[in-house]
């Protein structure tokens, strides 16, 4: 099974865990997302409240702005100084974003800076960073990446080693399909690649 086709089985298997407004699929679960609980998985990003409290701001937002959709939106922000570098929210691509000119620029600018480079983009199937998620953060030279699930899951990750392929993604999985739990199963197959691959990844 390529990475593609899991993502697509297992958002169609999770789906009805999902639907927690009005029977709407995506629905953001907002009795974790407004939790004072929710709140403090984020003081472990870093030792900068003020950064802290901008991601968890900035999660929100997109969570907000994304309810019941399968659209996302992408912020980023420096953890250094607490303060944003840039963002798109006004694209409309299922499970996914295309980084714009001026997002780049303003990236790549901070970088220049010295800033330390957090991504924050939502996934509305609540799964682990994708592939895709993992290998951008190989463009930038001190990044790190957040997703933050509808339903309340928040992933944080570093840069692999190496561009991963499917073929890692798969090696990964199949020291995990035991699993019968979806979010056990995901996170599993995206620690055992964290492992081979060097990176990070942590669930908040």
């Amino acid at each position: 099974m390529s990475y593609n086709d899991w993502i697509e089985h297992e958002s169609i298997a999770r789906e009805e865990g999902l639907r927690t407004k009005k029977g709407m699929p995506n629905a953001v679960n907002w009795k974790i997302v407004k939790s004072k609980e929710y709140t403090q998985r984020f003081s472990k990003l870093s030792e900068n409240t003020k950064a802290n409290e901008l991601v968890a701001q900035r999660a929100r937002q997109a969570l907000k702005h994304r309810d019941g959709t399968m659209t996302e939106e992408i912020y980023a922000i420096d953890l250094k100084t607490g303060k944003d570098i840039s963002k798109i929210v006004n694209q409309n691509y299922i499970q996914g974003v295309k980084r714009t000119k001026k997002f780049i620029e303003d990236v790549e600018r901070a970088e220049a800076n010295g800033a330390n480079v957090l991504f924050i983009h939502n996934h509305p199937n609540g799964l682990v960073p994708s592939l895709a998620d993992l290998n951008e953060l190989l463009n930038h030279k001190n990044a790190s990446g957040l997703v933050v699930g509808h339903d309340g899951s928040i992933y944080f990750y570093t840069k692999p080693d190496i561009k991963l392929s499917e073929n890692d993604f798969t090696i990964a999985y199949l020291k995990s399909r035991y699993y019968t739990d979806v979010k056990l199963k995901h996170e599993s197959a995206m620690g055992e690649l964290a492992r081979m691959h060097k990176f990070e990844f942590k669930v908040l």
